[in-house]
């Protein structure tokens, strides 16, 4: 087994982590500053509903649906769902873990907190950026949505070529 030596040491955190904080004249960190950025408490977007699982949908595990400002409704696993329910602008990363670890029955880190708040739920525009200024947010283009509604054929031949196979469709 291998061991490394150097770098710093792991209470540092990563280098983006630090914020500086000027000293009172007494030499003291005026309250409720820290000097990490985690002192910033996640908090969800204006606008953003929690839907709640969707019941009765088929899934083997229910998705969890959340509606943005602009009227999207996005479905999100269960895990990513608990961290933006415990993202209320109170709690913060640690706070937001135990939540989720309690509510999911998973050991979740306040690292793997910022990981899914970093690499998911910002990127859908669901939680405000760290200044507390809200998401840009560009409503998705479904794939299989249609876009061009016309007429095919004349809905008076396609009852007339349909109506001999309505019996079968019938109890």
């Amino acid at each position: 087994m291998t061991q490394i030596h150097g770098g710093p040491p792991p209470e540092a955190g990563p280098p983006s982590s630090r914020v500086s904080v000027a000293p009172d004249p007494s030499g003291q960190i005026p309250s409720g500053q820290s000097t990490t950025a985690a002192a910033h408490l996640p908090a969800r977007a204006d606008g953003v509903q929690l839907l709640g699982t969707a019941e009765g949908s088929g899934y083997c595990e229910p998705p969890a649906l959340v509606r943005r400002a602009d009227g999207q409704t996005l479905q999100l696993t269960r895990l990513l769902y608990l961290v933006l329910e415990a993202a209320d602008g109170t709690n913060d990363l640690d706070g937001i873990a135990r939540h989720v670890s309690e509510a999911s029955g998973r050991l979740v880190s306040a690292d793997n907190v910022r990981t899914l708040m970093d690499k998911q739920l910002l990127p859908l525009g669901l939680l405000r950026l760290a200044d507390g200024s809200q998401p840009e947010v560009k409503k998705s283009n479904p794939l299989l949505g249609l876009r061009f509604r016309y007429i095919v054929s004349d809905p008076e031949r396609t009852r007339r070529i349909t109506a001999p196979f309505a019996v079968l469709f019938t109890r």
